[in-house]
């Protein structure tokens, strides 16, 4: 991901055949979620705008239909461990192991 370029995902499959192995470029567009309503036409771009809007609709669906919105806390709480692994793994120089409490409940 590109945030220059976000209506573009760079992905590439671990089982695509060996000839075709590499990276492909993936565009924003009615088939991506919240696509039909928002890009129509694929590669017509996403903005802080279309961020914002799915973010919204999201939390007033979850309102309605007394769900549990995402992300919430513990999603928060969860990347911050992460982050966290990454800054130890950092100053370590080496990898280490994500706290068990990383494991959703």
């Amino acid at each position: 991901f590109n945030y220059e370029r976000r209506d573009e995902l760079q992905v590439c499959f671990a089982d695509d055949p060996s000839d075709a192995k590499g990276f492909r470029t993936v565009y924003t567009g009615p088939a991506t979620p919240y696509g039909e309503g928002l890009w129509p036409i694929p590669a017509l771009g996403i903005g802080y705008g279309e961020t914002k809007i799915i973010e919204t609709y999201d939390l007033f669906k979850a309102i309605a239909e007394d769900t549990e919105f995402s992300p919430n806390f513990n999603d928060g709480y969860r990347i911050e461990l992460i982050a966290d692994a990454i800054l130890e793994s950092a100053e370590k120089g080496q990898w280490v192991s994500l706290a068990q409490n990383l494991v959703k409940a």
